[in-house]
């Protein structure tokens, strides 16, 4: 089993424990309803988005990862796999871009 794959069955395991279950055919992304909130929780690898309306319960969670694993909470999300996130509180609104990459491509070509 490669050390990705061990990752993932081991956090798939610990996530079920925490009533989590998978959303739909995807095996990297799961939900879990806790006090009424649903959080999402999304996995590359060892790299994981969650998600929750909640903030509260969503540190709580948070925080019993990080117990359980070792790991390290890198503030709001940013970047991920390749994507520029900017969140607009004010509007409501996330834009994800992948305008890096995309000049990286047309500086190569």
């Amino acid at each position: 089993m490669t050390p990705a794959r061990a990752r993932h069955t081991i956090m798939s395991a610990f996530l079920e424990i925490e009533g989590c279950e998978t959303v739909g055919f995807e095996k990297s992304m799961w939900r879990v309803v806790i006090d009424g909130h649903r959080i999402l929780i999304g996995a590359h690898i060892d790299d994981f988005v969650i998600a929750c309306a909640n903030r509260p319960v969503l540190d709580a969670f948070q925080q019993c990862l990080l117990e359980a694993f070792e790991g390290t909470y890198e503030g709001p999300l940013e970047h991920y796999l390749g994507c520029e996130i900017a969140r607009d509180h004010i509007a409501g609104t996330t834009t994800l871009s992948q305008k890096h990459y995309a000049k990286e491509i047309l500086r190569s070509y």
